[in-house]
């Protein structure tokens, strides 16, 4: 990142400066042994992005943090978005800037006009859009994506594309692209009983074989609203355009005994929306895994797609892979999985 380490550094000066116009709200939590504290200039971002780590445990704002991500928006704050010069193009550019080097990493999110900065060596990381009023649905459901994956591959942890269900003895982890019937599984096993640890993104430990939960939050699209209405809040409000964006549900809300914080990994599941007579378990080869996991978690989070890669590898390899053809007699998908996630089926 040649040269652009003082215009970038003023994305901390303006967050600070922020803080010290309105206030600061804090709120910190433990994910995978690590102490995350979230500093926001005023209640508006804040509020908007913590709920969706409520469900993991809560650390004193006294205690202290590995990492600390300051929060503000301008609309609510005053605070001016700094002038970054080259990096940050014209709002509503097709162009999304992604800079690492020298210890520090930056993105400009073009279409939500935000902007996130990591400084590894501190320990310190910015988030700043606009308006958090505006914010999009997805970025309140699983925001902080690109620095939660920035910060962790570098301790051989990834941020994945899928979700995982089970219990703190064994769980599923669920991959494959939008359509293939990860939420639709996820939900169905939630509704039937089972631990759920994420529908769209969950945290992978290649080294323990491990599935940590990161967001309690779901994304319901039309066909889900009718079949989990209780996971919706009353006060959230609908999407402009019903018919192109998901609501959210909040699983780690509104059934927190429900949610599962970590687990051993016993199977990887791809599952296919095939529309046949019944649902069926296949095992498949591991590549199958990997070719589900690893394109979309390289290139939908702004990051290091070799180290991405690498650590999808990693994690996959020797982990039984099944493909899960979900047609009809969906109610019995949550038996078979429960099933995989504690060894009792499926195993050579």
């Amino acid at each position: 990142m040649t040269g652009g380490g003082t215009e970038l550094g003023r994305l901390a000066d303006s967050a600070r400066a922020a803080i010290d116009r309105v206030g600061a709200v804090a709120s910190s939590f433990q994910l995978a042994g690590r102490v995350i504290r979230l500093v926001g200039a005023g209640p508006a971002l804040i509020d908007s992005i913590a709920p969706a780590f409520g469900h993991l445990p809560k650390i004193s704002n006294d205690d202290p943090a590995d990492l600390t991500v300051l929060l503000w928006d301008s609309a609510s704050t005053g605070e001016p978005l700094p002038d970054l010069g080259a990096f940050r193009p014209e709002p509503g550019s097709a162009v999304t800037p992604v800079l690492h080097g020298g210890g520090r990493s930056f993105v400009f999110h073009a279409f939500e006009n935000a902007m996130s900065y990591l400084d590894h060596g501190e320990g310190v990381a910015v988030h700043v859009v606009e308006d958090a009023a505006l914010l999009p649905p997805w970025e309140r459901a699983c925001p902080l994506r690109a620095l939660l994956t920035w910060w962790l591959a570098p301790q051989q942890m990834l941020l994945a594309h899928g979700a995982a269900v089970g219990s703190p003895a064994g769980a599923v982890v669920l991959a494959g692209p939008g359509g293939s019937g990860k939420s639709t599984t996820a939900l169905a096993c939630l509704a039937a009983g089972m631990g759920y640890l994420g529908d769209d993104y969950v945290l992978l430990d290649p080294k323990s074989r491990s599935v940590w939960s990161v967001y309690g939050s779901a994304k319901l699209a039309e066909d889900h609203l009718a079949r989990f209405p209780h996971l919706m809040r009353p006060e959230d409000p609908s999407p402009a355009d019903p018919g192109d964006a998901k609501r959210i549900g909040w699983p780690g809300e509104v059934m927190p005994d429900a949610m599962v914080t970590s687990a051993p990994v016993s199977a990887i599941v791809v599952p296919v929306v095939t529309g046949g007579p019944e649902c069926t378990l296949t095992r498949v080869p591991s590549s199958r895994a990997l070719m589900a996991v690893a394109p979309l978690t390289m290139f939908q989070t702004p990051g290091d797609l070799r180290a991405a890669f690498g650590l999808t590898t990693r994690f996959v390899a020797g982990l039984p892979t099944f493909r899960l053809e979900l047609g009809g007699g969906m109610e019995g998908v949550p038996g078979l999985l429960q099933d995989l996630a504690d060894g009792r089926a499926g195993q050579p």
